[in-house]
């Protein structure tokens, strides 16, 4: 199985503050993966290199055998990583439903209408959410808002999606 994602020496501090030094890492495709640590040991800070929103200190990022990052460089932007991070408060609109949300997340995917409507309906049935596509965040489990925040992240065209503190692939 091919690496989707390799981390290479990667270092990056705030400051004084060491947050990863030297860490190596391959992710292989159609694979999970569990970050697990304590609070400050660096967990987010990988997940936003890997999606681009920081730069490294030093090391090297490859998505699909590509470098998106190197040192102190962003070498492919984040939209263009084909990578989707859902940050831990999900991010949800409260004033729209779960459909709606799930819309939103392809505002800017060049599909016709009736195209993105077929994809909203495939996203909330693949995380078994169609008998809640009407209901609001509010109405929602915490379980089932993390079940529709992916897809309204980009409308699920990403490849991977990085969420708190777990990689998934879709």
């Amino acid at each position: 199985m091919s690496a989707l994602a390799e981390m290479e020496n990667l270092s990056k501090a705030y400051g004084s503050t060491r947050v990863l030094s030297g860490l190596s890492l391959s992710v292989e495709a159609q694979r999970n993966l569990l970050l697990t640590g304590p609070s400050g040991c660096g967990k987010s800070t990988l997940l936003r290199l890997i999606a681009g929103l920081e730069t490294l200190d030093e090391g090297t990022i490859c998505i699909e055998g590509n470098v998106v990052s190197e040192k102190a460089r962003i070498v492919r932007a984040p939209h263009e990583r084909g990578l989707a991070m859902v940050f831990q408060d999900l991010g949800l609109w409260p004033n729209l439903t779960a459909f709606q949300n799930v819309m939103l997340g392809l505002a800017r995917v060049r599909l016709s209408r009736i195209e993105k409507l077929e994809r909203v309906r495939a996203i909330l049935k693949s995380c078994e959410m169609t008998s809640k596509a009407d209901e609001r965040p509010h109405q929602l489990s915490v379980g089932e808002q993390q079940r529709v925040a992916p897809g309204q992240s980009n409308g699920g065209a990403a490849q991977t999606l990085a969420a708190g503190r777990t990689v998934y692939r879709t």
